[in-house]
């Protein structure tokens, strides 16, 4: 099944498909200049760490874009309680941070 092409940020609004979803606001996506990557629902979030994770997908940004990008979409995953491995912070750059329980855990354990 081949995906259907969205238009994306033409008129300076989201594509219409995801406006209906309810992604109206640009800081509803993870590049919110080209209106990519909507992170308002799980399955959205899911997707844009899914895809993100992909170089060939991320070829188009500087390192700084992607590491900010990255970020943002590892945010909504955790809003959403998606598991982000290590490997995905690798991926982009980044160094996993525990959360504080995590981090007592991790304590404890020792």
């Amino acid at each position: 099944m081949q995906a259907e092409k969205i238009e994306r940020g033409k008129e300076g609004k989201a594509p219409k498909e995801y406006r209906q979803e309810g992604a109206t606001k640009r800081s509803q996506y993870a590049d919110p200049k080209r209106f990519k990557y909507p992170l308002h629902t799980e399955a959205n979030a899911r997707s844009a760490l899914q895809y993100f994770s992909k170089q060939k997908n991320r070829g188009g940004y500087s390192p700084d874009e992607v590491k900010k990008m990255a970020r943002k979409i590892i945010r909504a995953c955790k809003k959403f309680g998606i598991e982000v491995s290590e490997e995905s912070y690798k991926t982009f750059g980044l160094k996993k941070s525990l959360s504080l329980n995590e981090a007592l855990e991790e304590r404890l354990m020792k």
